[in-house]
């Protein structure tokens, strides 16, 4: 049975991948809307099917049985479709999407980086929203999401957005806030600086968030790596500041935790390394700009990687 949201609208929304933002988000808006979860895996899909949907954060665990099916059988029959995979999975749902869309489906997509804004600007569809995740999320094993940190969804529209997307913004669940930004280049940009300084300095010297701010010497490795990515997107003075301020602030609210991108490494899975740093570098390259820093720290990353 679909359900009836607290704004009265009846909606299906299917969430492509079932890492720790996936499941983060079909736990809080199953309440309101009819989820289904698509997945790659096979065992995923068995485990989840089996268990329910684990929730823990802090003492709290609670679990839900919600809708779960294979990517493959994914046909865009749902109002709103979040794609929370890693960029370097994009390229099979661009696929589906330009193979099943049509004009009422709207689409949300929640990545790191932005190397991959060009390529959904070619997408068929024009309902697209774009956006960052500021909470802290693990995904514990196939069927639990551990909440580490409560912080917001901040989307954007790449055109102007039908009113099932509309209908997203502005829930007031203090624990799963969505907002609504006049432009998604700007929280783009803001989340790919922060992306760059945490997630490979923490992945190379194999250390959470916080040792970025609590140790004088990495404290150093950020700040000038600052001036180099200020200058890569030719951020002013006062935008330089404000994005530097930021990070910090996301580094304190996450002191504790892994980056993702340090995780990846220790998981031996890939990194999304070329949609962060192999983003700036391909910007310094088009702007005649010397990126010593961001090579490096793109070399290390990879290097582990293949390792």
């Amino acid at each position: 049975m679909v359900k009836d949201d607290i704004k009265g609208v009846n909606m299906r929304i299917a969430i492509i991948g079932g890492g720790a933002i996936g499941l983060l988000t079909a736990y809080f808006l199953e309440e309101n809307y009819e989820v289904t979860i698509y997945v790659r895996s096979t065992k995923q899909l068995q485990q989840l099917s089996n268990k329910g949907l684990c929730y823990k954060r802090g003492d709290k665990q609670e679990w839900k049985h919600i809708n779960i099916d294979l990517f493959q059988n994914w046909q865009a029959k749902e109002e709103i479709t979040f794609v929370t995979v890693k960029q370097y999975h994009l390229e099979a749902i661009y696929k589906k999407i330009n193979a099943c869309v049509t004009e009422n489906n709207g689409f949300v997509f929640l990545q790191n980086g932005m190397s991959h804004l060009q390529e959904i600007k070619k997408l068929k569809t024009k309902q697209v929203m774009v956006g960052i995740v500021e909470h802290g999320a693990v995904k514990v094993n196939d069927y639990t999401v551990e909440h580490l940190g409560v912080g917001a969804i901040k989307l954007a529209a790449l055109y102007s957005v039908n009113s099932f997307l509309k209908t997203l913004v502005g829930d007031k669940n203090p624990f799963f806030a969505i907002q609504e930004e006049k432009d998604y280049l700007a929280i783009m940009q803001k989340k790919l600086v922060v992306n760059s300084l945490v997630n490979p300095l923490t992945s190379i010297l194999g250390i959470k968030n916080g040792a970025l701010l609590e140790n004088p010497y990495f404290y150093g490795l950020i700040t000038a790596f600052m001036e180099e990515i200020a200058v890569i997107l030719n951020l002013s003075e006062i935008e330089k500041e404000n994005y530097f301020f930021y990070c910090v602030d996301v580094i304190k609210k996450t002191a504790n935790n892994k980056s993702s991108m340090l995780k990846d490494i220790e998981e031996k899975r890939s990194t999304e390394v070329d949609s962060i740093l192999g983003y700036l570098v391909q910007t310094a390259n088009k702007r005649n700009l010397s990126a010593k820093l961001t090579e490096s720290y793109y070399n290390m990353v990879k290097g582990k990687e293949s390792s």
